[in-house]
């Protein structure tokens, strides 16, 4: 039993040491990689592309459309790179990107040795969560440009953000119906982009974007089934809305 228990041991201390082999070699070549100028310069592509719909900076199809029509099949090392960066929303875009390219990647599950950010995976895991309070139909919000917040501050003007409750349980959420049309809109988000209404399901927040049940990790603003429901409701679309996930900001 002794030796047993000793063996066990040993084993498990050169787990610990190969794995933290492997995590200083990864941040190793991760800092290579992000002293390359193609490193910056994709960088620099996701934060001109990042969206503050919600006070709350955070990516959207705008964020990971912009970084994908940049990106060719020898950038690939450098998404991968870009998935164990520091910030939040480069990770969670690379890593949307490369799904795109058809590459399903996983960021290290342990943060590099002196890092103070978590990786992506952890985030997803820790952030993981519904939204219990029902909005109401005619939710206010106040809109400045391409930012919008949920209460009154200088410089922020009033508007109404429609808001259908299709789903009263728990865990839910609120999918965003967007649009490049303009009339009928809430509010703008940038890149002609607008926003109609949102709309309640059952589902689960990733951080600050919600995942609808059976859509877990996955673009729904490809979904048909979305796009009917948004036209559903809201008839300005014109059958022309998609939906995506990026109302966390409102607050849980």
């Amino acid at each position: 039993m002794t030796l047993l228990k000793n063996k066990f041991q040993y084993v498990s201390i050169m787990y610990l040491f190969l794995l933290g082999m492997s995590c200083s070699a990864l941040a190793a070549e991760n800092k290579e990689f992000a002293q390359q100028p193609r490193y910056q310069e994709l960088k620099e592509v996701i934060n001109q592309h990042t969206g503050f719909a919600h006070l709350t900076r955070g990516m959207n199809r705008y964020t990971i459309e912009a970084l994908r029509n940049k990106v060719t099949e020898a950038d690939i090392p450098v998404l991968k790179a870009l998935t164990e960066d520091e910030d939040n929303v480069t990770r969670m875009t690379a890593t949307e990107v490369l799904l795109k390219m058809g590459i399903k990647h996983t960021p290290s599950p342990v943060s590099p040795p002196g890092s103070q950010s978590t990786t992506y995976q952890h985030y997803q895991h820790s952030q993981r969560r519904g939204y219990s309070r029902i909005l109401p139909a005619d939710f206010m919000v106040y809109v400045n440009n391409n930012t919008v917040i949920n209460h009154p501050s200088p410089g922020f003007q009033p508007t109404i953000l429609k808001t259908v409750n299709q789903f009263l349980g728990n865990p839910g959420g609120y999918i965003a119906c967007y649009s490049h049309i303009n009339q009928g809109s809430a509010y703008g988000v940038g890149g002609d982009i607008y926003v109609m209404g949102q709309i309640r399901l059952p589902g689960n927040y990733q951080g600050r974007i919600f995942q609808p049940e059976h859509y877990e990790g996955k673009d729904i603003s490809q979904a048909n089934e979305f796009k009917m429901m948004c036209s559903k409701h809201f008839p300005a679309c014109q059958h022309s809305c998609w939906a995506g996930g990026d109302t966390g900001g409102w607050g849980r």
